[in-house]
């Protein structure tokens, strides 16, 4: 006779599960707010054009190479609301807030990024 397979869990697996969820919750809240912004740096066929605070809202109409762009700054946020650039792609890319993150428009050369206190210090390493 074949003997009877236990298909349902046990207590020791419910408690293995629930520890490992809660150490992937407080990975994940730990590394989300550990690189907040602080500051918006805009860039310019490779020049800084501009540096504002990120927790100043503020408004900005930037002249590019080709179009206007209109850059608003809100709630510890950046985003390009109005791009004259054709596939307007810079629009796209959203809002961003942690340091690190940057909105780029190549048609107008202009470079929105954003720096912090937890900026990494390399973005790749080859060989």
């Amino acid at each position: 006779m074949m003997k009877r397979i236990n298909i349902f869990m046990r207590p020791g697996d419910w408690i293995v599960i629930v520890i490992l969820c809660a150490l992937c919750l407080s990975s994940f809240l730990i590394i989300s707010y550990q690189n907040t912004g602080e500051i918006v740096e805009i860039f310019h066929n490779d020049q800084r054009i501009n540096q504002i605070p990120l927790h100043l809202d503020t408004e900005l109409k930037l002249q590019g190479t080709m179009s206007e762009l209109k850059v608003i700054i809100q709630d510890k946020k950046v985003w390009v609301q109005e791009s004259g650039c054709p596939n307007k792609t810079c629009m796209k890319m959203g809002k961003i807030s942690k340091s690190g993150q940057s909105i780029i428009c190549l048609p107008n050369q202009i470079l929105i990024a954003i720096k912090g206190d937890h900026q990494p210090k390399y973005d790749s390493v080859t060989k």
